[in-house]
């Protein structure tokens, strides 16, 4: 019967003892040897292996104790499947450092098809099954309500039924099996020429001295990631703020700043900074006529997360995603930031109190967010605007599966941690006013003189008035009477007083908009948040970007810009500020710095699976990266590492051409760019690289760019059939006009019409042009958005208060 390790991967077969696992999964199996002499195998292998697959090579003894130890302490009892052994035996089926048998992870989350919410995973539920596939679900009170009963099919608990197992390494020293994630394994470096060594024997050889001389991997972890001017100003300022804080509760204690415990091991990186461009909704681009407002704005994301060492292992606690509109960006989006989406989970250390009271771990995140918003102010930032609305149990924002007693906030409560965290900013400086979207762009007031315009807010991606207004928008036939509405009222006298150019009647339009979409907001509007980073003109309210500004002598945060303040002197003495008493209030004039560009020079960071909260989560979801337990949070981090240090070049980390890339066959995820590989050719490390080969890759790319130039050129050439210098102008439009004719198409399986669909999908995901000649290319892209909206869950800001 077989000992051997056959493999260490998700999805392919190992075997010990007579045991088959398949992902996780236990058969019994005959599994004999006959031919192969198992001892000369074992020897063989072992005289080749390198020591690897795993981060425990990297942890002192105390570390590795620790790590142990806290295995029984974080698995999830629930979701263990045991089987009873025949007393007096061994247990043979068990891991070896935890204890435990078969784990289950947490399965994927089950949506209703008909009322969208997630299905109870431990409930009855509907399957709609075609071909033996499932379909569609529904859950148990819309199939009660559904008029199509017969085509579904009752299932129960998919929290078991849809769950795949815990997989499984074993140790090639004492050929005991443990769970990968208690191994802290990494399958995707594990191979026959490498020995796997579990924490057991590891923690034997370093306490008795007995080393084994094996190559260990250089172990790459989030210190490790590319710093950026962002990532250091954030971490620097945590730094000072946490040493204030220690001295602060040791103050408090009456103890020497030694005696108090402090916050080790934090890491911030920013992950991913790429260049993306928001599309307008068209029905609310056609809103506003003659061209009146952008069809699109470039922004950069960026993905920032937070490390902390726990045990020696790096845990990702946090984790955020924002959206920078620079100063290159169209009105109403130029120089403003969005929070897009916050989550964390409770694994911070240590589990104290600050000296204010709060959670450290609240202070942390807090400052983390402080951080980043006095780096948006000094690059030149002048609004930030958040959405504070909660995630719901198991709707996970961007770290996929938080654990059970982690308690998601309410809206009450998250309001709460935002308005702690708006305060301090304030105090700090780094705030200049907060305010809601409500009140600071729909809300007329005595001093605003700027009409009141959906086209004034600023467009952000996912935010929540956007959508809101397209669904509005869609209802034409819903006619609101101005008569019945105060509010419509008051705004069409707003208007009427501030409309100098006799355009009233081409914005009533637009003030009824304001008004359905006021309504939609006044009711939770302390849920849209609106930061002032730089001061803003009370008049036109617009931000003062650079000259002068004139302050109220009287009133608190009332400025005017330059050209708002010479009307002022120019107005009637009734009209001035204030408006509402006699005596008017006298300004002081103040010299404004011209705030710099926004670009801060980091390079950008692009990522297959980082670069969105969507691609990240889905990835985490297809690999079962998951943060319910500390130990799975270890592995899940450690994947996550891996993967990010896998797409980088480890000596100017920056993104890299995956088919030129260096790599060295013993350091796990250590690899060169080919420029950096030309400048310092074998000095770049000190194990020997070699470079992927990409004799086949290269052609391809190259001809599949050609036909996507040839696909733009062609749309829009017009010279005869052959008289085009474009070499393969004439072929694209022999295809255009095959694929007008053709009676088999994509779908009835002609190659031609397969292969121009495949392009035409290339060209519109990678299209920027509202205007693009290519046919079906706007269609396409229509398509894109829709499917992309149907995706997104929505609000952002999932944190543990």
């Amino acid at each position: 019967q077989v000992k051997e390790l056959s493999c260490y991967g998700n999805g392919d077969i190992k075997m010990k003892e007579g045991l088959c696992y398949g992902n996780g999964d236990i058969e019994m199996k005959d599994a004999k040897l006959s031919s192969v002499d198992q001892t000369s195998l074992v020897a063989s292998l072992t005289a080749t292996k390198k020591r690897g697959g795993s981060i425990l090579y990297a942890l002192t003894a105390e570390e590795l104790g620790d790590h142990m130890k806290s295995l029984n302490q974080h698995i999830c009892l629930s979701q263990v499947m045991t089987e009873e052994h025949p007393s007096g035996l061994p247990d043979q089926n068990t891991c070896n450092l935890c204890g435990m048998e078969r784990i289950l992870f947490e399965p994927p989350p089950r949506f209703c098809a008909l009322c969208f919410k997630i299905i109870n995973s431990t409930g009855s539920y509907y399957v709609h099954v075609e071909n033996g596939i499932d379909k569609a679900s529904i859950c148990a009170k819309c199939h009660h309500l559904s008029t199509a009963k017969v085509k579904y099919q009752k299932r129960l608990n998919y929290a078991e039924t849809d769950a795949e197992a815990e997989w499984w390494v074993e140790c090639d020293k004492c050929k005991a099996w443990q769970h990968q994630i208690c191994a802290l394994f990494n399958p995707k470096v594990a191979g026959e020429e490498v020995e796997y060594t579990c924490a057991k024997c590891l923690l034997k050889e370093k306490d008795s001295g007995d080393i084994v001389l094996l190559e260990s991997p250089t172990v790459l972890g989030a210190l490790e990631l590319p710093r950026t001017k962002l990532s250091d100003h954030i971490e620097q300022r945590l730094s000072v703020r946490l040493e204030h804080e220690r001295l602060q509760r040791a103050r408090a204690s009456g103890k020497d700043i030694e005696e108090v415990p402090g916050v080790e091991g934090l890491t911030v990186r920013v992950v991913s900074s790429a260049a993306r461009v928001l599309q307008v909704q068209p029905l609310f681009r056609e809103f506003f006529k003659e061209g009146k407002y952008p069809g699109e704005f470039p922004y950069k994301s960026k993905a920032i997360l937070l490390f902390q060492k726990n045990e020696g292992v790096d845990v990702c606690l946090f984790a955020m995603y924002v959206q920078e509109y620079g100063s290159d960006s169209p009105l109403p989006n130029r120089r403003h930031v969005y929070l897009a989406y916050i989550d964390s989970v409770k694994y911070f250390r240590p589990e104290i109190k600050s000296a204010s009271g709060e959670a450290l771990r609240t202070f942390v995140y807090h400052e983390i967010l402080i951080g980043y918003l006095d780096y948006c102010k000094k690059q030149g930032f002048v609004s930030c605007s958040i959405w504070a609305c909660p995630s719901t149990k198991r709707d996970d924002y961007v770290l996929y599966c938080h654990p059970t007693s982690q308690k998601m906030p309410k809206s009450d409560k998250l309001r709460s941690w935002y308005q702690n965290l708006i305060k301090k900013a304030v105090k700090d400086g780094v705030v200049v006013e907060r305010n809601t979207l409500y009140d600071f762009f729909l809300q007329p007031t005595s001093e605003r003189k700027a009409s009141i315009s959906a086209a004034c807010l600023p467009y952000c991606e996912n935010d929540f008035w956007p959508g809101e207004a397209e669904r509005l928008l869609e209802k034409k036939d819903d006619n609101t009477s101005q008569k019945k509405e105060p509010q419509v009222g008051r705004l069409i006298r707003v208007a009427k007083r501030d409309d100098r150019k006799g355009n009233l009647e081409d914005n009533l339009e637009d003030i009824l908009l304001v008004h359905k979409l006021g309504e939609k907001m006044r009711t939770m509007k302390e849920d849209f948040i609106m930061l002032s980073l730089q001061r803003f003109c009370k008049h036109c309210h617009q931000p003062i970007v650079s000259g002068k500004s004139w302050v109220c002598t009287v009133c608190k945060n009332f400025h005017l810009c330059d050209q708002c303040h010479a009307e002022e002197l120019s107005a009637p003495q009734k009209d001035r500020h204030p408006t509402t008493t006699k005596q008017k209030h006298s300004f002081q004039r103040i010299e404004e710095e011209p705030l710099p560009e926004t670009d801060d020079g980091d390079p950008t960071m692009e990522s297959k699976y980082f670069d969105s909260r969507i691609d990240f989560l889905k990835h985490c979801q297809d690999n079962q990266y998951q943060f319910d337990t500390l130990r799975r949070a270890k592995h899940s981090t450690m994947m996550i590492l891996y993967h990010l240090h896998d797409s980088a070049c480890s000596a100017c980390h920056r993104a890299m051409d995956q088919h030129f890339a260096w790599r060295c066959l013993i350091c796990a995820g250590c690899k060169f760019c080919d420029s950096c590989y030309k400048q310092d050719g074998e000095k770049l490390h000190i194990h020997k690289l070699k470079q992927t080969d990409n004799q086949q890759v290269l052609p391809n790319y190259t001809l599949q760019q050609d036909y996507l130039e040839g696909l733009v050129h062609s749309s829009k050439c017009f010279c005869a059939a052959r008289n085009c210098s474009f070499k393969l102008c004439f072929i694209m439009k022999k295809l255009f006009f095959h694929g007008v004719r053709c009676d088999i198409r994509n779908r009835g399986g002609c190659q031609k019409c397969i292969f121009m669909w495949k392009l035409l999908l290339t060209h519109a995901k990678h299209c920027s042009d509202m205007e693009c000649s290519v046919p079906r290319c706007r269609d396409i892209k229509a398509f894109f958005t829709r499917k992309t909206t149907r995706m997104i869950a929505g609000p952002p800001c999932a944190v543990e208060c």
